[in-house]
């Protein structure tokens, strides 16, 4: 187990397009987001998150009962659940 402290959260809309840390897809300019900065095992670290993202990270690590995962190697929710209504396969 890695060790990890949330040091500030915040709400921001963008003034810059940032990568989301779960799927790895743009926030762009004016859409509100999630901004964290860490420390996970020792390296201070700033992460942007699409709502939708943040949450299904916390279900999985729920679910999982670890919170670790890949950066950008997850699919957004809201394309997985179109996925899924148009029958199509999900990763």
């Amino acid at each position: 187990m890695s060790d990890f402290a949330l040091l500030n959260e915040a709400k921001p809309k963008a003034r810059k397009p940032h990568k989301c840390i779960w799927c790895g897809e743009q926030i762009p300019v004016g859409e509100q987001y999630l901004f964290q900065s860490i420390r996970w095992d020792g390296t201070a670290m700033n992460q942007h998150w699409h709502f939708e993202c943040a949450d299904a990270q916390q279900e999985e690590g729920r679910e999982r009962g670890d919170w670790e995962f890949s950066p950008y190697d997850n699919e957004r929710p809201a394309r997985a659940a179109l996925k899924r209504a148009q029958g199509g396969e999900t990763a």
